[in-house]
Formats: C-alpha cells, structure tokens, sequence
C-alpha cells in the first residue's frame, strides 16, 4: 500500500553544531519530492538521516509505521538509499551488486527475474557479466540505482542519482523514477539540476544553511527571484517545447550583491522551433516565474 513519509522537526546536530534546523515536510505517496539548495545547505545531511545514517531528533513516519523505531534490517525493506559516492571497490559482476538489493527480503524464487528486471529498466543488462570496477561513473550509477530498485522499496532516497550521467541517461532516469512514482513509491531527491526538478519533480524543498526555506510545487518554489537570492547569481527561466527551462546566466555588474529584483531582469522566453534543434531567445516581460 502507498504510504507517505512525515518529518515532523527533523534535527541533526554534528560535532557540536546544528547541521540541521527543526524541518517539518510531508512527502506524499507515489510523488517525487526534491531537495535543493546551494552546497553545504544539508541536502545530503537530510538523506542520511532519513535513510538511519545519521543520527538525529524529531519523528519520522512511512505511514503508520515510525521509522526510527525500526531495527535497520526492517528499515532496509521499507527504504532503498542511493548514496552519493557510488564507486565499487570490489570486481564483483553487475548482476551480483544488482542481487545485493535483495539482501533485506526473504529467498525469492524469482530472484534471477527480478535482478533483469531491475537491469533492463537501468539500461545495464549488457553488461551482467562485467565487473562492476570496470565500468565508469555513469554506468555504476545505473547499476547501483538498479540495486535500488530490485528491493522494492516503498521509499527511495537518492542522492544526485543523475550527476553522473549523460543527458539521454539523466532523463532516462528522471523517467524511470517518476514511474517508480507513478506505481506508488515515494521518491526523495537530491538535484542540483534546476531545469530537472522543475520538470520531474512533484515538490521541491529549498534548504540554505540548514534551514528549510521553503516545499512547493516547482512552479512556486523555484521563481528566479528565490533562486536569485539562494543561490546568489542571475536566473533565466523559459520553456523549451513546453517543458520548463532554468539556467543560471550570471550578473558581472552585481555578482557580490545581486538585487531581489536581479531574477526579473533576465527572465526571458524561450522556445525551440521545430523540427531542427534551435533554439531562440527573445526578450518577454510577460514571461511567469516557474
């Protein structure tokens, strides 16, 4: 069954300092919720102690069932966690670190389905017999996200799933998550891709120095003022074939200081013109924040 996930005054405190304030934040069943913020905003501190690798105060609910109650074997079946840092340091196959998503379930019979399954959706499939250290960055990302989801988790909590990954591989991605979604999983990000989250994203939560800002929808949450004022340069925001667009372009002449009204200046349309892959800028003052 869907299940949402609370944080009710989530709080981390690391060496003495409070690495995260009381956030309190629902993200709802079968939804995409992505954290966003500059570095060093708690992104990844959140992730963690969501996921039980952090220790940390407040509640933390998957329904009715209290997370931080849970033995980690218990919380592994509830939770798939894609970490950050996805190198492999031991030459295992692909389809043995695949498998390894399965350790937190009961002997399944149809193991060896599952695990293809998990490896198709991942685009990996072909390499099932390659030691996983001997592939690059992006493919043991997608060997690891497959891990993920060959657990069948209910929640899954990703950490910049989509760094290393080339554009096709990002979107692919981004797609299979928002089906995972679609089927009834709860999603938690990490982005720092604006554009990505606007579009796939059901929720965003803006942290800066450990603090929430704010969780809305993307077309509220990521206006070009807020961004401007986050994360301390210049916004466009558009859309290119009806998919919102936002890119980070700069301010030379206020780059130590930029004013709240630095977003509006270069807010512009955009719009790609088909069938060829131009695309053209033109000036719009009419143009909405996404």
């Amino acid at each position: 069954m869907s299940q949402s996930l609370l944080l009710t005054g989530v709080t981390v405190l690391r060496q003495g300092r409070t690495a995260l304030h009381p956030l309190t934040v629902a993200c709802a069943a079968g939804t995409i919720t992505g954290i966003l913020g500059p570095n060093g905003a708690g992104k990844t501190t959140l992730l963690k102690a969501l996921a039980g690798l952090l220790p940390h105060r407040g509640g933390v609910t998957l329904g009715t069932t209290d997370l931080t109650a849970l033995s980690p074997g218990d919380r592994a079946r509830l939770i798939g966690y894609l970490p950050q840092d996805q190198r492999l340091h031991w030459p295992l196959p692909v389809r043995e670190v695949v498998r390894l998503g399965l350790l937190a379930r009961q002997h399944r019979p149809d193991a060896g389905t599952i695990v293809d399954r998990a490896m198709t959706a991942t685009d990996v499939r072909t390499l099932a017999d390659r030691p996983a250290t001997a592939l690059s960055g992006g493919e043991q990302a997608r060997v690891h996200l497959a891990r993920v989801l060959a657990g069948d988790p209910a929640v899954i909590l990703a950490d910049e799933p989509v760094a290393a990954l080339d554009p096709a591989h990002q979107l692919a991605v981004m797609a299979l998550l928002r089906q995972q979604a679609a089927a009834g999983c709860t999603v938690v990000m990490v982005l720092h891709d604006l554009t990505l989250a606007a579009r796939f994203c059901d929720q965003v939560l803006l942290l800066d120095r450990g603090r929430m800002i704010t969780a809305a929808p993307p077309a509220e949450a990521l206006t070009a003022s807020r961004l401007t004022r986050l994360y301390g340069t210049c916004f466009v925001t558009g859309t290119v074939a009806g998919q919102p667009v936002i890119l980070p372009v700069g301010n030379p002449d206020q780059a130590s200081s930029p004013s709240p009204s630095c977003g509006r200046m270069v807010t512009t349309e955009i719009s790609a013109s088909a069938p060829g892959p131009a695309v053209t800028v033109t000036p719009s003052s009419s143009m909405r924040a996404v």
